[in-house]
């Protein structure tokens, strides 16, 4: 056999080798019940005259949330306390707030506004 023929057929058997153990998992690590990572979400809410809008917004838990507040005119916040959530909305205009829902979060969380009374709503927490 040449010395051509030779490499070519262990380069195909390490190949096939490779192919098969990636195929198969090849770690043999034990099984987890862990939800996969969420790719996340963009939202909308608007800020106008003081109150936020819609006041019911669905997320999942283990998700990153992108929010995207509309018609800011004086500064705000947003506020979750049961996420550990208290971010500045102070852009005029509008500006894009992230935060992420924890793994275990579920039912019903508030989020409001800690400068203006009244101006809130609930993040309906769903899960993955």
């Amino acid at each position: 056999m040449s010395l051509w023929r030779s490499l070519r057929a262990v380069t195909a058997v390490a190949v096939a080798a490779g192919l098969l153990l990636t195929a198969c998992g090849g770690g043999g690590g034990k099984a987890t019940s862990r939800p996969a990572p969420s790719t996340g979400a963009s939202l909308s809410l608007s800020a106008a005259n003081d109150l936020y809008s819609p006041t019911v917004l669905d997320v999942t838990a283990g998700q990153k949330v992108r929010l995207q507040i509309a018609d800011i005119a004086v500064p705000h916040t947003f506020t979750a306390n049961e996420f550990d959530v208290n971010l500045p909305v102070t852009q005029m205009g509008k500006q894009t707030i992230e935060f992420n829902v924890p793994v275990n979060a579920s039912g019903d969380v508030p989020f409001f506004c800690t400068l203006h009374v009244g101006m809130g709503g609930t993040l309906k927490v769903e899960a993955p």
